[in-house]
């Protein structure tokens, strides 16, 4: 088990190993090693030099800084209440163990401990491009360049709301909720017409999807989305989602018009009358149960549909022709401040990845807009006066969440939502 102490003079011959190895050296914003003597015993009430041990093992070390009071003053002028980190692992035979990931849990637990602490710091040489991905895996973003001394670095930022939301899905992941399982999170499968390595017709759901529920600490289950001949019982419905903690609607094939009492367009694809039945039951069952729901694209529209809403059915009929590029687009929103969206993600501004070719029109009783595109279309949803936790996104946050902490925000909401849910039942 991993855990943090301070460090004492007798670490300084270790430290002193450790420093003049060559993969610290070349992580360093500076080339020569430390006076660990004098490192220990002039440090500042700011500045805390701490050993992580594994299983009483010393692999690494870390400085936690206070960086607008210590009294070197490497990061100039800063806000109040953060803190900044200095890591890195001692030997090079425990690189590559998942010891600096724990570290840096361990370390952000031990910032945000006090309550005052807003955000943690990290300054990464800008070539150290693995260091730079390893910290925006771990939900850092990117504050920008910046020049301390004679290293070119790029300064890294993780705010509070960030840190929380991976902690809570660290938790799951761990089997840290009441029960000591991972939330349930139901997903109906969509209908294939093949499949590799299956022979007929499949039902089959996105890896990229599933994996992002799987990362954020939920236990992705497909549900048959069984509506022969586009009727189902909606109590039968809900009998067989009673396991599920929450609910994801996910992307897929265009909604028959028939539902909002419109004519079929040329340009609908791979409409199932069978699957929106199933869906359309399975919205509604969830926004009457207050089941924690995630809509994704489709899943967004058949909310809307559920709710009395209509859809543009093509975004190319639109006036502006700008509008019709949402296929295999990626661009950024505008998030509404105070919305659920907010809450999720620490940024007023997030770049997605869509792949939508129609959108809300007249939206579905109690839905407010809370995201746009730069172009104008709603890009997301919220129902503030629901019974459960509910968002809607019209992109596919799944299609970047393994490298952006922001879409992977939204999972990590939706399964600490269904994990207090299935805490409550």
């Amino acid at each position: 088990m991993l855990r943090l102490r301070r460090a004492v003079l007798d670490d300084v011959p270790l430290l002193t190993d450790w420093n003049r190895q060559p993969h610290v050296l070349a992580a360093l914003n500076n080339d020569e090693p430390y006076d660990w003597t004098v490192e220990l015993t002039e440090a500042d009430a700011f500045t805390e030099h701490v050993i992580a041990e594994d299983d009483g093992r010393p692999v690494g070390y870390l400085a936690i800084i206070d960086p607008a009071r210590e009294h070197t003053h490497y990061w100039g002028e800063v806000e109040p209440d953060q803190r900044a980190l200095d890591i890195w692992i001692g030997e090079p035979a425990d690189l590559g163990r998942g010891l600096g990931t724990q570290m840096m849990r361990s370390a952000l637990a031990r910032c945000f401990a006090a309550p005052e602490v807003t955000g943690v710091l990290l300054d990464p040489l800008t070539v150290n491009v693995d260091a730079r991905r390893f910290y925006a895996r771990l939900g850092f973003v990117e504050i920008g360049p910046r020049r301390f001394g004679e290293d070119d670095c790029t300064v890294y930022r993780i705010d509070r709301t960030t840190w929380e939301h991976r902690a809570d899905a660290a938790k799951v992941e761990a089997g840290a909720w009441s029960g000591a399982r991972r939330p349930v999170i139901a997903i109906p499968a969509r209908f294939s017409q093949s499949a590799a390595a299956l022979r007929y017709r499949a039902e089959v759901g996105a890896e990229a999807l599933i994996t992002a529920v799987f990362a954020a600490g939920g236990e992705p289950v497909l549900i048959h989305p069984h509506a022969p001949g586009g009727r189902v019982d909606h109590g039968a419905v809900r009998e067989r989602i009673a396991r599920a903690d929450g609910v994801l609607l996910p992307g897929g094939g265009d909604l028959s018009a028939r539902w909002y009492g419109a004519g079929e367009h040329d340009r609908l694809y791979d409409v199932d009358e069978e699957q929106d039945a199933f869906d359309l039951a399975l919205a509604r069952v969830c926004l009457d149960d207050g089941i924690p729901l995630l809509a994704i694209c489709r899943g967004l529209q058949v909310v809307t549909v559920a709710l009395g809403g209509t859809l543009v059915q093509h975004l190319g009929d639109l006036p502006d022709a700008a509008r019709a590029d949402h296929r295999h687009h990626v661009h950024t929103v505008d998030v509404e401040a105070d919305s659920v969206l907010a809450e999720v993600v620490p940024n007023q501004r997030i770049e997605i990845s869509c792949y939508h070719h129609q959108c809300v029109d007249a939206p579905g009783e109690g839905m407010v807009v809370i995201a746009r595109a730069e172009d104008g279309i709603p890009e997301a949803y919220a129902l503030p006066a629901a019974s459960g936790w509910f968002l809607g996104v019209q992109w596919h946050p799944e299609d970047t969440a393994r490298e952006n902490p922001d879409q992977a925000a939204i999972f990590a909401a939706h399964v600490r939502a269904a994990a207090a849910r299935g805490v409550r039942a």
